[in-house]
C-alpha cells in the first residue's frame, strides 16, 4: 500500500539534487576538512553530526512549508545572510591568521591535537550549516522539485530520511579522506598555502552574503 504511493521519480530527483547540493564544497564542507586535519577523524565526526543535525532541521522546515515564511518576511533572510556572513568572516580571519602566524603542530599525526573538544565541534558544525544559505537552498530546491500536491506523507518521511543518509555518507566520506594520516603529512608541508586559499574562500562567501540582502532590496 505504501509502495503505491510512492512516486518514484520524484523521489530520485530529490535525491539527486541533494546529493549534488551536498557534495559541492561550501562552507559546511570546508569547515569539515579544516577540522579532520587539525583534529583528526573524531573531530571530524563530531562536527559532521552537528552539520548534519542543522540539516535535518533544514529539511522538517522545508517539508513543512515554513520556508514560505522567509518569502513573507523578508527581513529574517536578510539577517540570516548577515549573520552567516559574519560568521564566514571569522572563519575567514581565523584561517588566515594560522595561514600568516602559526606555525603547523608537529606533534604525532594521529592526534595532531592530545584533546579535541568534540562538543565545540558539533556546537561549530550546528553553527556553520544552520547560518549557511545554501543549506536552506538546497532544501528548497529538494521541496520544489520531490514534492507536489499528491505527494503522501510517506514519501516526505523516505525523502528526508534519504537525504539525511545520502549526506552522512557525503561527509563520512570527506573525513576519512582529510584525517587520513597520509593526507594530514602532504598538509602539514603546505599547510600556509592551503589555509590562505581556504580563508580567501571564506571571505569571499562572506562577502557574497552580505552583499546579497542589497541585491533583493534593489
Amino acid at each position: 500500500m505504501m509502495i503505491a504511493e510512492v512516486q518514484f521519480g520524484l523521489l530520485i530527483t530529490a535525491y539527486g539534487v541533494y546529493l549534488a547540493g551536498m557534495i559541492t564544497p561550501g562552507p559546511s564542507i570546508l569547515s569539515i576538512v579544516h577540522t579532520a586535519l587539525e583534529d583528526g577523524y573524531w573531530a571530524g565526526i563530531s562536527k559532521s553530526a552537528g552539520v548534519m543535525c542543522a540539516s535535518a532541521s533544514w529539511g522538517i522546515c522545508a517539508s513543512l512549508g515554513l520556508m514560505t515564511l522567509l518569502d513573507q518576511y523578508p527581513d529574517i533572510l536578510h539577517l540570516m545572510f548577515v549573520i552567516g556572513g559574519g560568521y564566514l568572516l571569522w572563519l575567514g580571519y581565523k584561517a588566515g591568521y594560522a595561514a600568516y602566524w602559526n606555525d603547523f603542530p608537529t606533534a604525532s599525526l594521529s592526534c595532531i591535537r592530545k584533546t579535541p573538544d568534540f562538543f565545540r565541534a558539533f556546537r561549530q558544525g550546528v553553527a556553520v550549516h544552520a547560518t549557511n544559505p545554501k543549506a536552506m537552498a538546497v532544501w528548497t530546491t529538494v521541496a520544489l522539485s520531490g514534492v507536489t500536491a499528491e505527494t503522501s506523507s510517506y514519501q516526505i518521511w523516505l525523502i528526508l530520511g534519504g537525504c539525511f543518509l545520502l549526506g552522512t555518507m557525503v561527509l563520512l566520506m570527506y573525513v576519512s579522506i582529510f584525517a587520513h594520516p597520509t593526507i594530514r603529512g602532504a598538509v602539514q608541508k603546505r599547510f600556509r598555502l592551503l589555509y590562505g586559499l581556504s580563508s580567501t574562500i571564506y571571505i569571499v562567501l562572506a562577502g557574497k552574503l552580505l552583499l546579497e540582502p542589497l541585491s533583493m532590496i534593489g
